[in-house]
């Protein structure tokens, strides 16, 4: 277990619920709306020694960047080898927590376990014909499998200590947010903790899927509220797919352990896999569980959608992934009837300002300064307006358009 302490800044001030929405309008004390992805990269390729794995290794960095802008905590699966070099670029505003899992031939490691060696210290990179394998100082080569990473923005983190917890090595672990008592209200805060679940579920059969989740029921992590998301590898409903459902032994287990864990599906009708065979087959295996009640639900209103990225999976060989990122968002209201914000998300990503730019009219004059401010506030409103109607429709479409095709394309034959 590694924990880290957030920087307490001069300036600081203690909250409670009687002046929390004075400092933070746009966020409830009591429950917590961390912006939440969930990534399966099918690994980062940071071992990369041909030209055409060292550019996917580039790509799945691009479409992490772009999936970040929109995240607060971001879940990756499947990153197979993790080497200090791959998190550089990320390291200046992302905490990195890691989970890797090496497995040595010569000495293997049972996957039942869930205190199982966490890799090699000393490693060094041997390359065969083969593979890319890792050999540690005493000359025993290990590979790498699974594996999950959480990155936590620095800047969220500022008013929480964090803490990592591994419950299952290379497949399920989790990062808990306990609020400070002194907090800097330059940046988000909470008076509840809550926790990150961040999962991979085995899917080499049943009965490995069926004990991790087993795993999973058991974590106690003493938060007041919980996310899990990640990459369950279950198919839960038929419209999950168009493929075959995951066995009756897998869906009880996956149910029993959300049912101890006391935590409900986010439901998104978006595919979230796209396989690569002909005609692909789509699948629903990524989702986001909250521990929210009935009333929590209806305050903020959490919903899932997928945001795009660069390479995405079904449109060209480029994709590094089948898997698309799956994003938890909030759809939170606090101003008076009809005063609407502008989200984060929208001020973070370069095309708006672009088309902000693109449709102001630097020529037109005005009679005031404040009719002018109050034209370009318009024009911003109009603009973020125009993005939040269409971020849910455009890489979600691409995957539910595809899905329909297929299912005719079945029904024709």
């Amino acid at each position: 277990m590694s924990e880290y302490v957030s920087q307490n800044e001069s300036g600081s001030t203690s909250l409670d619920d009687s002046n929390f929405s004075l400092f933070y309008p746009n966020l409830f004390a009591y429950t917590p709306t961390p912006r939440l992805l969930s990534y399966n990269v099918r690994s980062y390729s940071c071992r990369a020694v041909s030209t055409e794995l060292k550019q996917r290794s580039r790509r799945v960095k691009t479409n992490l960047r772009g999936c970040m802008r929109y995240a607060d905590v971001v879940c990756v699966q499947e990153t197979k080898h993790q080497t200090p070099d791959f998190y550089h670029e990320f390291k200046a505003e992302w905490w990195v927590f890691r989970n890797p899992y090496y497995v040595s031939a010569s000495d293997p490691i049972d996957e039942d376990l869930d205190d199982m060696d966490s890799g090699p210290v000393g490693a060094q990179v041997l390359v065969d014909q083969k593979a890319v394998r890792v050999v540690d100082a005493e000359g025993k080569t290990y590979t790498a499998k699974a594996g999950t990473d959480i990155y936590v923005r620095k800047s969220y983190a500022r008013n929480f200590t964090l803490t990592h917890n591994i419950h299952k090595v290379g497949y399920i672990h989790s990062v808990s947010f306990t609020p400070l008592d002194g907090v800097n209200t330059d940046f988000p805060a909470s008076l509840s903790s809550f926790a990150v679940i961040n999962t991979y579920i085995p899917n080499a059969n049943a009965a490995l899927a069926v004990r991790a989740l087993q795993l999973l029921e058991k974590v106690k992590l003493d938060v007041s509220h919980t996310f899990a998301g990640g990459d369950w590898n279950i198919v839960v409903r038929p419209y999950d797919t168009t493929g075959n459902m995951s066995s009756t032994a897998q869906i009880k287990a996956l149910n029993d352990a959300m049912a101890k864990l006391r935590m409900n599906e986010v439901v998104s009708t978006a595919m979230t896999r796209i396989s690569g065979e002909c005609p692909p087959k789509l699948s629903r295996l990524d989702r986001w569980y909250t521990s929210f009640s009935d009333a929590e639900n209806l305050l903020v209103e959490p919903y899932v959608w997928l945001p795009p990225h660069s390479y995405e999976p079904g449109k060209s060989d480029e994709a590094p992934s089948d898997h698309f990122p799956v994003l938890l968002d909030f759809k939170v209201d606090h101003g008076p009837k009809g005063c609407w914000r502008i989200p984060l998300w929208v001020v973070r990503d370069p095309k708006f300002a672009e088309m902000v730019s693109r449709k102001w009219d630097r020529k037109r004059k005005y009679s005031s300064p404040c009719k002018k401010l109050r034209a370009f506030s318009k024009l911003m409103v109009s603009v973020a307006r125009s993005m939040t109607k269409g971020h849910t429709t455009g890489t979600t479409r691409w995957s539910d358009a595809v899905a329909l095709a297929i299912k005719v394309l079945r029904d024709l034959k």
